[in-house]
Formats: structure tokens, sequence, C-alpha cells
């Protein structure tokens, strides 16, 4: 039953030793997935139940077709052995049908075995020229029987700018920890927004950056702003509202109430813009009654003037953003009703198809109207930032792998998610007891039956006023480690998924939006995956402090060239931090570290390791201090190694641009220090004048061969 359902009963630690998958942990994957085997005969209905879903479907519930490839779909059931004409009807995308006979004589007749055990009839059958996009497909002789068909281009999008010898590079910035100087007398209001976002890019183009790499945007949660991290968002499918500039407002809603508003919250704004965290309760607390007053402001236009233009670009906004777009906002006011997220709900109101949500919607019809006012006004100052921004490549948006399972994503569609069950990770040396993320999964039998539809709305929301989107863990599109509710990461086991389903969906929206994709792919990866992602055009993720061969690193002219390549990321200190170890001072402090002497010693050699591959390259005149601080030279040196690698895209962390130390997030703690909150110590303005950031752009200029001052972004968002 587990082996039908996508369960590998083992799998192999990063020292490649086997670990078989327990049987109690394949129990709970299997009731997540509503295939209970605590029995023979649950097992055997649970089979009997795949076997009708997948061999004796008189159509598969969801085909995925590459647009150059064979034009073929699989007829399952009595429609396999039918000696007669069947007619097929498809409903494409766009409105129109199609209706087509396939006699008997049609398509490869063969034999398959069911997951139950059966050998059943089977028939491939061709398909006429169809265009791209997601259409449905059914049989006149079972019109009930309704299945999914999506044609999806051959790769996914890939701009000019990331193809040949174009060795083009960006910086990459935590949008929350970005503050700005006075921009008309006004500045942040503690965090940073769109605002600032569009600041540090105009500033990014101008020395020649053809991207700004950003964390993810996802909307978190308003009833508990402290809930920082952007990897455990409520919904992926939206903006977090504080990333809005409140004081950059459509003239028609600066009405005199909107602005004595934001006069009177300069002062606090100014408060929280000088300290050295971002403190998001206080950040909330200054912006929701500018929000209000915007709203109210909103109202009042839409009321009297209908036909304004701002009214009816709101209006279309909504009507575009549907049904997803209003749970959403519903899920918004509960949550401000009752002060926390779905453990607080009433049973009523715990999932979107609860039976006190009609109720509540009406009754509180402002409330959702807010909250769809804002994921407007978020929508369209990051759109503002976009269009202005002058970057070839505009932004790089970051997609986290999954949602919490308490937010308004999860809450929306619960039919889209297993539960009892979180993705996590094997054991590995930095988690001996393996990890558990406590995200819940896609159920891949959900999607299917939805036809991806959901997973391609999340890939497309993501793409939005973006160039460049990476996807955390893309591990994930091939399989996830699931470990059950109340266990250890050792104890889990990993459960397939539909890659080529869900690649395609990929592809089919990162060609609509032309945005190019980068696959995450740290960690164990599958054989092969790494093949098939560059096949299709989606660039790897090389971090140079995890390329290494043996006890040295991987040279540049060994990265590939359908690749990012950055120093390091969010979940590693600076390259000065990790110089000087201080990501190990303090995870001794915190208890992490179980013996923090041979740690400072590995750290001593890796440093070594690391001068003499940079040193090997020509870039070092002489070997730096080891004891000594991180110099800019020898900063510059390193940045230069990885951006004179064959990889097409080179990011350097704002980060270390400032030679700041302290890592913004340490995995594996929550509590213990304030991730997520770091701001970086100069204003996005003043960044590119650090005599750090002069050293280290001029040696990634002359390795990427790349001028300052690079033309404007072409008209693609």
């Amino acid at each position: 039953m587990a082996t039908a359902a996508g369960i590998a009963p083992q799998w192999f630690d990063v020292n490649g030793r086997r670990h078989e998958a327990p049987a109690d942990t394949k129990r709970a994957l299997l009731n997540a997935l509503g295939l209970p085997a605590s029995s023979a005969g649950e097992a055997w209905a649970s089979l009997a139940l795949l076997a009708e879903e997948r061999e004796l479907r008189p159509l598969p519930a969801a085909t995925t077709l590459r647009q150059s490839g064979a034009m073929k779909i699989r007829l399952g059931g009595r429609h396999a052995g039918f000696a007669r004409r069947i007619g097929l009807i498809i409903a494409l995308e766009d409105g129109s049908t199609r209706r087509f006979e396939i006699a008997a004589s049609d398509g490869q007749r063969g034999e398959a075995v069911a997951a139950d055990g059966r050998r059943v009839a089977v028939r491939d059958v061709p398909l006429p020229a169809l265009p791209l996009g997601r259409h449905r497909i059914w049989a006149e002789e079972a019109p009930e029987c309704l299945a999914h068909l999506a044609i999806v281009p051959d790769s996914a999008f890939l701009p000019e700018a990331l193809r040949g010898d174009s060795r083009a590079f960006g910086i990459a910035a935590q949008l929350y920890g970005l503050r700005r100087e006075l921009v008309d007398r006004m500045g942040d209001q503690g965090i940073g927004d769109f605002t600032t976002l569009r600041l540090l890019a105009e500033e990014a183009a101008a020395v020649g950056a053809a991207t700004v790499g950003l964390n993810p945007l996802h909307a978190l949660f308003s009833s508990d702003p402290d809930r920082a991290s952007p990897y455990h968002p409520s919904d992926r499918r939206f903006l977090d509202p504080l990333a809005i500039d409140a004081f950059s407002l459509p003239a028609p809603l600066l009405t005199a109430r909107v602005r004595a508003a934001i006069a009177q919250a300069v002062p606090e704004a100014s408060r929280l813009s000088a300290k050295p965290l971002v403190d998001y309760a206080a950040a909330a607390a200054l912006k929701n009654p500018l929000f209000d007053a915007a709203h109210a402001a909103f109202r009042d236009l839409a009321r009297n003037r209908p036909r304004d233009p701002l009214v009816e670009d709101h209006a279309a906004f909504v009507r575009e953003g549907g049904e997803t777009l209003r749970r959403f906002a519903i899920f918004s006011a509960i949550e401000t009703s009752f002060n926390g997220a779905c453990e607080k709900f009433p049973e009523p109101l715990k999932s979107s198809q609860g039976k006190g949500v009609p109720a509540f919607a009406a009754a509180h019809a402002d409330a959702i109207s807010k909250g769809m006012f804002l994921q407007w006004l978020a929508d369209r100052q990051f759109a503002a930032a976009a269009r202005a921004c002058g970057l070839n490549l505009g932004f790089y948006r970051d997609l986290a792998v999954g949602c919490a399972p308490d937010g308004a994503e999860a809450w929306a569609e619960p039919e889209l998610f297993l539960r009892g069950v979180s993705i996590g990770a094997p054991p590995d040396p930095l988690g001996p007891n393996g990890q558990v993320w406590n995200l819940p999964p896609y159920d891949p039998r959900a999607l299917a039956r939805g036809g991806f539809a959901a997973f391609g709305q999340l890939i497309a929301a993501n793409m939005a006023h973006a160039g460049i989107l990476r996807i955390d863990h893309v591990l994930g599109l091939n399989r996830f480690f699931l470990v059950p509710e109340g266990a250890e990461g050792r104890e889990g086991a990993y459960l397939a998924y539909p890659f080529a389903d869900l690649l395609g969906h990929i592809m089919l929206e990162s060609g609509r939006a032309e945005t190019a994709v980068v696959g995450e792919d740290l960690g164990t990866v599958p054989e092969g995956l790494r093949e098939e992602l560059n096949a299709v055009q989606i660039l790897s993720y090389r971090v140079m402090r995890f390329e290494r061969t043996g006890e040295g690193f991987v040279p540049p002219d060994r990265y590939p060239r359908l690749a990012v390549a950055c120093v390091a990321t969010h979940d590693l200190p600076p390259l000065a931090g990790w110089w000087e170890a201080s990501d190990l001072s303090e995870t001794a402090r915190l208890g992490l570290v179980p013996d923090a002497a041979a740690a400072i010693a590995a750290r001593a050699a890796e440093k070594t390791a690391l001068m003499e591959a940079v040193a090997g390259q020509g870039f070092l005149g002489s070997m730096p201090d080891p004891e000594a601080p991180l110099s800019e030279t020898a900063a510059a040196s390193v940045h230069g190694y990885v951006a004179g690698s064959n990889a097409e895209l080179a990011l350097v962390q704002a980060d270390d641009l400032a030679m700041e130390t302290v890592a913004v997030n340490l995995p594996g703690t929550d509590k213990e220090r304030p991730n997520w909150r770091r701001k970086l110590r100069v204003p996005v303005q003043s960044l590119f004048a650090l005599p750090s950031a002069k050293v280290i752009l001029d040696e990634v200029r002359r390795q990427r061969q790349t001028p300052p001052q690079s033309q404007s972004m072409s008209g693609k968002i």
C-alpha cells in the first residue's frame, strides 16, 4: 500500500547509510493521504480506490503534455476496450470547445497492472494540436468524468540577459531589514517597504546590477506580527501589508484626515526607523491606524466618485482576485476579530467551508473590504517599484516551500493539504535528529483532482512584478521528506510527488509571465534532478560554502552555466561574520554546538582552504591574517572568485557589501535570538557609497565584465 501511494520504503543519509521507513510512519502518511491501511482490509480497500482513480478511470484526472512532445492521452477502464468510435470533447481555456473522434483502430492498446494488482486494459490515443493552457476533456460516453489537460511549453522562460556570455550580477537583500533616509521629508516606518525597495533597486541598477533578490514577501500574521519568518507565512499567494509605505498613498486618498494621521505618526516612525532591529508589533501598531484612515478615504472616494480611475483600478483588481482574494480577506477579518490564527477561531469558522463563514462575512463586510484594499495597495506599490527600478532582469522573488498550518492559505483550501504530517529533512551534520518544519505538505492526489490549477495560481502570484522567481526547496517537486506529528525528523519518510506535472505548470506560468526560474537545489538531491531542471532552463542555485571538493572548494570554471552563484544565503552568517566565527560564538552561547573547540578548528581549516582556492585563481596578493578581521580586499577577492564562475547570474548580499557580521537567521532557533529582524546598518541610499561596497563591486564587475550605469529594463513589467 505504501509503495503504491508513493512512500519510499527507505532513505539514505548524507553519509550514504540506509534507513528503513518505520511502519508507523508509513501508516501515518497513508492516513494523511486518505488511504488508511491499519488492517489488511483497509489496505485492500485503499488499493482498490487508487486503482479506480488511476488505471480504471476513463481519462486520467490530470494529464500534462509538453507542446512539442507526443500529443496523446491514456484511456482506461471500459473506454480502453471499446471497439467503436469514441467522441472526445475538449473545453479550451479560452472558452471554446473542440470535438474529435477516436476510431476503433486509433492509438496503441496495452495492459497495465493496477494499484491493487489487477491487470487492466489501457489505450494511448492521439490528440489534435492544442494551444498552451489548462483545458478540460471528457468522453461523450462519460460526461460526468471530467479530466484536466494541460499543454505546457518545453522549457521555462529564459531572458536574453541570462543566455550565453551575458554574465549578470545582482544584489540580494532582506526587504524588512532595509532602511532609507528621508525622501520628501518622509522616511520608512520602522520596516523596509516598497518605496525603500524602489530606492535600493535604482541604486543597484546604477552600479550595474541586473536584479535585486528578495526574501519571500508573503503575507504573515496580522494578529501576531512577531511571527516574522518569511518562510513560515500565513499565505504565499498574497503580500504582507507591512511592506506598504503608509506615507506614500495615491493622491486621491490623501484627505485632510489621512494627512493629519501621517503627520501625527512621523515622530514614532522616525524612532522605529532608527532601531537596529525591526519591531514588528510597533510597526504594525503605527501602520494600522494609517491603513484604517486610507481605507475610509477610499470608501468615500468610491461612494462619491465611482468612476474615478483609482476606484475602477481597485474594482478590476478585486474581480481578478476573485474568490481566492475574498477568502484571504475573510480570514484576515476573522483573525482580527479573534486576535489569533486558526486555533483561536470558533469551530464554525475554522476553515473556509465552515458553517459560520457566510454569516460572519455578511456581518464584517467592511473588514473584508479593508483586507482586499490593502492587497490592492500592496500590489500597486510593488508594481510601481518594479516599473521604476531600472533593473534589466527586474526583481528576483522567492517562493517559500510551504505555509503555516494555521494560516490563511491552509484555511482557504484545506482540501489541498495533508494534515498530521509536516515537511522536514532527514538528519545531516547540522541537524543530527533531522528537521521538522511545521509546514503542511500539498496532497498530491488533491492537486491532481484540481488539475494542478491551485499550484499554477501560487506560481503565478509569485511571478507578479518579477523577472526571476526562486523556488525554495525545489526538491519538493520530486519528493518531500514528511514527518508524522509528534515524531522526530529521523522518523520521517519520502513521499513522491508528480514531478512532470508540477514542472510543467511552472514552465507554463514562466512563459506567460516571462519570468525566469531558479530552483533551490540544496540538500539531498534526488539522482538526475539537477539534470532534468537544467534541460528545461531552470537555473541551479549554487552557494560557494556548499560547493566543495573534499576539503577544498569547487573552482569557478566548474560551476554550471545555468546557475545562480552566491557566497552565502540568509541562513548563513555574512562573509565577515563567518571569517570571525561570530556564528560559532553565538551557537556556543545558545548551547547548540556540542564541541565548540572542534567547530572553531574546522572553521580555521575551512578559511585556509578558501583562501588557498581564491589565491589559486590569482585574486590575492598575500594571504590574509586568519586571526584578524576580514579585510575589504579579501572580501572582494572571495566575491570575485564567485563572480568569475561560469554561472549566468552572481548574487552579492547587501549584508556583505556593508561587511555585516551577524546572520539574519539562525536555523534551529526561534525565540532564542531575534531572527528576521536585523536591519542593514546603513540606509539604502548610502550602501553603494561604502568603501567596502565599492571594492567588492569593482571586483564583481570586473569578473562579470559589467559596466556601471546599466540600461533601463525593457517593457516586461
